[in-house]
């Protein structure tokens, strides 16, 4: 039997700067599945009616997409999967894994889920999902990763972000690296590591799995840089200072022969340590450190501002992007 695909989408409202994106590339790429607006498929037709007599559906609000979201009212799913039902405008949207589990937001439920900005699936066959717990400016629940079995579409973890590694109302967990240590078949996918980036009060979580905690750790190159605060695309200009929101990590192989210049005037010559490169959005500067020195929990337990020269420049880019 041939695998089956699915296509999982969070379901937000793109900013500006996407949408402005999504225009200039779209007339370059291949259309895999496209929508006139995104179409939900509801457990029944009368919840459909109630949902857009109550404004919890808006048609024209749900636009899916995988970068740099934002929530706005009117989405009555936040992370869906595309169906084989076609609706008037392409193919239904069906809650993932279902409707009972995506949060209302006046019911304060925090057992469901409220708002999702990234997910990431990892080797294990696990699908990491960020939920950010905030609607809006409004923070319904405490942010939480939530990890689902991609064969049995259930729940098998849970971690909810502890309050007081977050900036008040400000923090917002945007994005996640998933860092399986110990990956099948030979392994237990037990010892996993997840870093989050914090782009509005910027900073980065990271989550031992195995440990069962977290803890935060900020530096200034999380943070924006007012010079290029501006962005210009398609001849229209509008200003965004947000903090740390790309990330990646290096392969899983010895790098002694790699040589990173730093603006400090030394020279890093990293083990088969991974590295974690990182920048912020309102930035041009790429910037890298040692996953080694993120882990070490007991040093950012004492101060979230920690070990400050571990977290080097590597380079300019030379404009502002979101991907990494």
């Amino acid at each position: 039997m041939a695998p089956r695909s699915r296509l999982v989408l969070q379901l937000l409202l793109i900013l500006p700067l996407n949408l402005a994106w999504a225009q200039y590339f779209g007339q370059q790429l291949k259309s895999v599945i496209q929508w006139k607006a995104a179409d939900f498929a509801f457990p029944t037709p009368q919840e459909r009616q109630e949902a857009l007599a109550s404004g919890r559906y808006i048609p024209e609000n749900c636009i899916p997409l995988d970068m740099d979201v934002d929530y706005s009212n009117g989405i009555p799913y936040t992370l869906g999967r595309v169906s084989k039902a076609q609706g008037p405008s392409g193919p239904l949207i069906e809650p993932y894994p279902n409707a009972a589990i995506q949060a209302k937001p006046e019911n304060n439920n925090c057992q469901g889920i409220v708002s999702v900005f990234r997910i990431k699936i990892d080797e294990c066959n696990r699908m990491w999902v960020l939920d950010t717990g905030k609607i809006g400016e409004k923070r319904i629940c405490l942010p939480q990763l939530v990890v689902f079995d991609m064969k049995t579409d259930t729940i098998i973890h849970r971690y909810r972000i502890p309050a007081d590694q977050l900036v008040c109302e400000l923090s917002l967990l945007v994005n996640l690296l998933v860092d399986v240590q110990d990956p099948s078949p030979l392994g237990s996918c037990k010892n996993t590591k997840v870093y989050m980036a914090d782009v509005t009060a910027p900073g980065m979580i990271v989550y031992d799995m195995a440990k069962g905690k977290s803890w935060r750790i900020t530096n200034k190159q999380m943070h924006p840089n007012p010079d290029y605060g501006t962005f210009t695309i398609a001849n229209e200009s509008f200003d965004l200072m947000d903090g740390i929101v790309a990330m990646a990590l290096s392969p899983r192989i010895p790098s002694d022969n790699v040589v990173f210049s730093s603006n400090y005037g030394t020279n890093w010559r990293p083990t088969n340590d991974r590295l974690l490169y990182f920048h912020a959005l309102a930035s041009l500067t790429e910037n890298a450190v040692r996953t080694s020195v993120l882990l070490n929990d007991t040093v950012w337990e004492e101060s979230a501002e920690s070990m400050p020269r571990s977290f080097r420049p590597i380079g300019i880019r030379p404009s502002q992007t979101a991907a990494q």
